[in-house]
């Protein structure tokens, strides 16, 4: 009972108070007049490591439709009894993200994936949100404000100041989003996030970019993971964390979010294109998606299965989650049949 009081005063708390400084080169893609998370819910750099609550998302039947806009040119153009049909962009989607584990959610494209982690990080409009559809803990997050506060959401496009070092990057997030610290608790935090991010020996080196001679891209993608775990959300979100790095930094990435996920019991989820077969062994669970449905939502086992099941047999040069993306429409097939 003390624990459900908790969650229901903490999302509470994270909505009051929206009115928070824009972080100038935040990787959150923000809607309009949307604001940064805060960390009006961490009073100390022990409490914001040390926090014994672990959160659990559900996602229940989410759908999302859009409703195209014609221009003046073409209503006149168009037949009166012709008529511009929504796109369903999801179709009743649900599924499970847990504390200290790592959900992976993978399809084509066009199958919804970015739509569905925008929704998830709250970068969406207020008419927009369905209120029934995510819960926190079993209580529902009422609106897209709450959302943004607990959850970090890195995007896939870096947008880090070139000219900054690592380390001032990171103090500068701190100094707007750490603002109940003093500013040597704010660079102690600092301190110790680069430690976790293995960018202590680039504290001092330039971000860069196509201009600018800095760090790699795999740093690069650190840097911007340290920016939205500098307040120390509970639920981290990533586009396409791996795109555009080689095959040793995309798996130094996905190695270092699971590691975040198991010492600070963060709920991780991201977006991920194909995964290479080293990568997969760092992620607990995978959601699939196809058309905006979900036609499969389980660890790689439980996927390696269904494949079997269906008298497919995967071949030796690829993993089942390579495999289930070549044989997608049966796939998509054979859940709309169990339905």
């Amino acid at each position: 009972m003390h624990k459900a009081l908790s969650m229901a005063t903490f999302l509470e708390e994270v909505q009051i108070d929206d009115d928070d400084t824009k972080i100038l080169y935040s990787t959150s893609e923000s809607p309009q007049n949307s604001t940064t998370p805060s960390s009006s819910f961490h009073h100390s750099p022990q409490s914001s490591y040390q926090s014994q609550m672990t959160y659990r998302l559900m996602v229940q039947n989410l759908s999302y439709t859009i409703h195209s806009k014609s221009s003046l040119f073409a209503s006149v153009c168009r037949r009166w009894d012709q008529t511009l049909k929504p796109t369903n962009i999801l179709k009743s989607v649900s599924f499970v993200a847990r504390s200290s584990e790592t959900l992976a959610i993978v399809g084509p494209s066009g199958a919804g994936k970015s739509t569905l982690l925008r929704i998830i990080s709250g970068r969406i409009k207020d008419s927009e949100y369905d209120p029934r559809s995510l819960y926190l803990n079993d209580h529902p997050i009422t609106n897209p404000i709450q959302l943004r506060r607990i959850c970090g959401f890195v995007a896939q496009e870096d947008s880090l100041l070139p000219l900054l070092t690592v380390k001032e990057t990171l103090m500068f997030s701190a100094k707007f989003r750490l603002r109940g610290m003093s500013s040597k608790e704010k660079e102690e935090r600092v301190e110790s996030l680069m430690q976790e991010l293995g960018l202590v020996h680039l504290a001092h080196s330039y971000v860069g970019d196509e201009e600018t001679r800095g760090i790699s891209g795999g740093e690069r993608k650190r840097v911007s993971i340290g920016i939205e775990v500098i307040h120390d959300p509970p639920i981290l979100l990533l586009d396409e964390p791996t795109t555009g790095l080689d095959s040793t930094s995309a798996l130094q990435v996905i190695e270092l979010l699971s590691s975040m996920a198991r010492a600070r019991q963060r709920t991780i989820v991201l977006t991920i294109h194909q995964p290479s077969y080293r990568i997969l062994q760092y992620i607990s669970s995978f959601l699939i998606l196809s058309h905006g449905s979900v036609i499969h939502n389980g660890s790689l086992e439980l996927l390696e299965k269904t494949i079997t099941d269906m008298g497919f047999n995967i071949p030796d040069q690829l993993n089942a989650l390579e495999f289930a993306m070549e044989i997608i429409k049966p796939l998509e097939d054979s859940n709309r049949k169990a339905i």
